[in-house]
């Protein structure tokens, strides 16, 4: 089997009608996108990741770029996405600043089962555009994610004065 995560701006993503997946519809003109293929290569589902700017422009900033097959069959996955609605995580609520022409994407990391369908997620960033680039597993078992900020950075994140940028310097 293997398993891809992109983008795509296709409202025919192969896969995408089967059963109990998380969203069978692409959201506004881009979304990430999660896909499981069999040993032979046929679709077995894919979902979209993503939501709609406020503002129509012909490319939003949404991909899911990372992903991680856990032994448990779940599939953890890292990217960028507009507003989904609320999250179970510990950032639940999209973060975009309202006085920019267009939305900017928050940092995404998801959880979803092995048929597609999501079982936890949380944003990770704030108003400015942010973008999760890495992700891992500690050996405790912690989800490790880097990326890219413009935002000066929550610091309910953990970020503390003794980290070594512990502000946005630039972008």
């Amino acid at each position: 089997e293997v398993v891809i995560v992109g983008r795509t701006g296709s409202t025919q993503l192969p896969g995408s009608t089967a059963t109990g997946v998380y969203d069978a519809a692409l959201n506004g003109t881009t979304d990430g996108f999660l896909a499981r293929f069999d040993a032979a290569g046929a679709p077995v589902w894919a979902t979209y990741v993503g939501g709609s700017s406020v503002q129509q422009f012909e490319f939003e900033f949404e991909s899911l770029d990372r992903v991680i097959l856990e032994a448990s069959g779940h599939i953890l996955v890292a990217g960028s996405v507009l507003d989904i609605g609320t999250l179970n995580g510990v950032d639940p609520t999209f973060n975009s600043n309202t006085q920019f022409e267009f939305q900017a994407p928050d940092g995404f990391v998801g959880r979803f089962s092995g048929s597609g369908s999501l079982v936890d997620a949380t944003y990770v960033g704030s108003v400015d555009f942010d973008y999760i680039q890495a992700l891992g597993r500690a050996p405790s078992g912690a989800v490790i994610v880097a990326g890219t900020t413009a935002s000066t950075f929550r610091t309910d994140y953990g970020v503390t004065s003794a980290a070594y940028q512990p502000t946005c310097e630039a972008f």
